[in-house]
């Protein structure tokens, strides 16, 4: 006998054909006579609910998105399909360019049930802030080329970029990482990132000087930081720092040059006035 199924009773062996419609308990007997009596046997089974599966609709998402867990009811099943963890965590980056269909898979008791949705994925732009740069701190502005162009760039340090442009004398010395941002026609972002190295160029001090209109060599201002070389009207041993007021032409004004080159070989030029002068004449 099958109480509340769709046949209550049967006399076949196997008996078939018999469903239960709502989920329950419910208790099957079997009776059977032969030449030592009758006999009664029972036993006990549950028929669960259909559990059903809340996924998310089908969209489209670009590479670029970061990742997120997928929203799904009831909880406590088990994802697959290209990009997602068993746990449910997508990765656009890492799953395959267009459609992508994730399964959900949910069990419970003698009851497991399936169902599954497509995320399309758009690839993000191919970006590309160009290569890693080393400059002097002495250096004019750098002009920034990112691909493609159009893009926008970026810093975590203010004042050092004015559109595309490095401001090298607002960065001083050191490591700057710039970022570059392009979004297209899809929406979809690349971003790429370059790194400014700015080494420090030698700072240079040295003083004017006068010097009388004799002949012969003789030293000029000493500068810092030492190891330059001078150059200029009259200078006759740059290295050495040897001036000569006969050489540079006599009475007047000159400028001479002081160039000094670091161990990060960086380059520093100061321009020093010097003047020649004609000694007093005596008469005695």
């Amino acid at each position: 006998q099958f109480p509340g199924g769709s046949v209550n009773s049967s006399t076949e062996a196997f008996p078939r054909g018999i469903r239960y419609d709502s989920a329950g308990t419910y208790i099957i007997q079997l009776e059977a006579t032969n030449s030592c009596g009758n006999f009664t046997v029972a036993d006990t089974f549950i028929v669960q609910e259909l559990t059903t599966l809340t996924l998310p609709e089908d969209q489209t998402l670009c590479a670029s998105v970061e990742p997120f867990r997928l929203d799904v009811n009831p909880v406590g099943g088990t994802w697959s399909g290209s990009g997602v963890s068993p746990n449910g965590r997508f990765a656009p980056a890492a799953a395959n360019s267009g459609p992508n269909v994730l399964t959900y898979n949910y069990g419970v008791g003698a009851c497991s049930i399936s169902d599954n949705f497509t995320i399309e994925i758009i690839p993000a732009p191919n970006v590309n802030a160009g290569p890693d740069v080393t400059i002097c701190s002495n250096e004019p502005n750098q002009l920034l080329t990112g691909s493609p162009a159009n893009g926008t760039w970026s810093s975590t340090i203010d004042n050092i970029l004015d559109g595309d442009q490095f401001i090298t004398a607002s960065a001083g010395p050191g490591s700057f990482t710039l970022a570059y941002n392009f979004i297209d026609g899809n929406n979809c972002q690349g971003v790429d990132s370059v790194t400014i190295l700015v080494n420090e160029a030698p700072s240079i001090s040295v003083a004017d000087s006068s010097y009388c209109n004799t002949p012969g060599a003789t030293a000029l201002p000493l500068a810092s930081p030492a190891g330059g070389s001078w150059s200029g009207p009259g200078v006759v041993d740059g290295n050495a720092g040897r001036f000569d007021p006969i050489v540079a032409g006599g009475p007047g004004s000159y400028q001479l040059n002081y160039t000094v080159t670091n161990a990060n070989g960086c380059t520093s030029v100061l321009a020093a006035n010097i003047g020649v002068i004609d000694p007093v004449s005596v008469d005695a």
